[in-house]
């Protein structure tokens, strides 16, 4: 199955990400990647914060989340990230519809090998 988002708004940028990074203006995108703030401790779970996006531009480490607002609990994993890892985390805040939903899915599945258009359509759906 392919790829979730939590939000329109994340779609979206992971879309001008995937334009950034034909045109090699960043490289190495990933999704939801896991930074570990707290280990696992005494019967204690793990404390992480997923990034939505990491990628490199101009040579450094890129840590992005796209914020519709934020929660007290994203403040302070945000600066536990900034604390442990030494990142400082940089928040996209977007507005509006500016893609069309059939672009979105043609575009989609050029970057995901495998996803067929009916099961693309499926998750897409979901997820709004």
């Amino acid at each position: 199955m392919g790829r979730r988002f939590d939000s329109q708004k994340e779609v979206y940028r992971h879309l001008e990400l995937i334009q950034l990074q034909k045109q090699g203006k960043i490289s190495d995108l990933q999704c939801q990647v896991k930074f570990e703030l707290i280990p696992k401790q005494q019967g204690e779970r793990q404390c992480a914060f997923i990034a939505d996006f990491t990628y490199q531009e101009d040579g450094r480490l890129v840590v992005e989340d796209t914020k519709g607002y934020k929660t007290k609990d994203y403040v302070i994993k945000r600066k536990l990230v900034l604390w442990r890892h030494g990142v400082k985390i940089r928040e996209t805040w977007k507005e509006g519809l500016r893609v069309e939903i059939g672009h979105v899915i043609a575009e989609m599945q050029a970057n995901i090998p495998g996803e067929t258009e009916g099961e693309f359509a499926t998750v897409f759906f979901v997820i709004f």
